[in-house]
């Protein structure tokens, strides 16, 4: 999927508890598969020691490649009188102020040679973004637009997304999720991932959260949070516009003539049409979703039809719209 050099690599071996190492002055874990014995570079990232391949890094990044091409210590001094450099047995090492966790997984792309597979189902979505950070850092543009897709099509919601009710419920329950979710997409110019992470945080049943989860939000900007609250206000307006006379409510009275159905009579297509309504208004999105599809006896084909299609086009209207809710044009 993303290939590496064509190059005899000796990984450390990847069992047991990792080795340590003392460089300038500190103790660092080296890394279990990407400290490789006959690396040429090392980086010391967090509190973790990568031994690379100046050559292998070079190919797929320009940035690296840059930074490789930089004027080496003198190896012909001692460690600790390399003049501020680092070095490690006469190889220069070099610090990077990134995760540890990112370097490692786009590493495991990048030196596919050392692996039997590139396994990538381990990934989960806090993973994809840092790779989509790292690779978008220094120009590994292939490995960024696998990541973004890899985002898009199995773990964060888009607007042009049909269904989104599956990955609110299994991703977006978590307000420090959404918040990463905002962070993310602010520093890497990917605006598409902002809407359903603000919607997420907006439609939030804040009374059932902890302490925790409420001061996550401190870690958005004070424009965003106006944008939560601004936004819980229009998008409960446009429903309220949108949804108070849809006949499943038994509130409409455009009557339905075949036989049997009871359109337009003072009867509703849900048990407790009161939490329905709540809900509708509470979670909108996922609400609607559930009704696409919806099943019930008291309504002719064609009205359940036509009461599933409308569900379908409210939801996609409202969606279309979050950019405006939220102030995000």
């Amino acid at each position: 999927m993303i290939n590496g050099a064509n190059q005899s690599q000796s990984p450390a071996p990847s069992l047991g508890v990792p080795e340590t190492v003392v460089i300038n002055g500190h103790l660092y874990a080296k890394h279990r598969q990407h400290w490789y014995y006959d690396g040429s570079f090392g980086f010391l990232v967090e509190d973790t020691a990568f031994l690379l391949h100046g050559s292998v890094l070079s190919v797929k990044s320009p940035v690296m490649a840059d930074l490789l091409s930089l004027p080496q210590p003198d190896t012909s001094l001692d460690d600790d009188q390399s003049l501020g450099d680092i070095t490690f047995n006469g190889i220069p090492f070099v610090e990077l102020h990134d995760r540890a966790m990112d370097f490692a997984n786009v590493l495991d792309f990048i030196y596919p040679k050392t692996l039997p597979l590139v396994r990538t189902t381990h990934l989960d979505a806090d993973d994809l973004m840092g790779i989509v950070r790292f690779a978008g850092k220094y120009l590994i543009d292939d490995l960024k637009d696998w990541a973004v897709m890899e985002l898009s099509e199995n773990h964060l919601i888009l607007p042009h997304d049909s269904s989104s009710k599956y990955y609110l419920d299994r991703h977006y329950s978590s307000p420090d999720f959404c918040v990463r979710v905002i962070q993310f997409a602010r520093e890497c110019s990917l605006p598409g991932f902002l809407p359903f992470a603000f919607y997420a945080l907006a439609t939030e049943d804040w009374d059932r959260r902890q302490p925790e989860d409420i001061l996550s939000l401190d870690q958005l900007s004070m424009e965003d949070r106006h944008r939560i609250q601004y936004g819980r206000i229009l998008l409960t307006k446009a429903v309220v516009e949108k949804g108070c006379q849809r006949p499943e409510y038994g509130i409409a009275r455009e009557f339905c003539p075949s036989a049997g159905c009871r359109k337009g009579h003072d009867i509703s297509q849900w048990t407790s049409p009161g939490v329905v309504w709540n809900e509708l208004l509470l979670h909108p999105i996922e609400e609607l979703e559930m009704r696409i599809g919806y099943q019930n006896g008291l309504f002719c084909d064609d009205c359940i039809d036509e009461m599933q299609n409308e569900a379908q086009v409210v939801r996609d209207d409202l969606v279309s719209r979050f950019s405006e809710f939220f102030k995000l044009e």
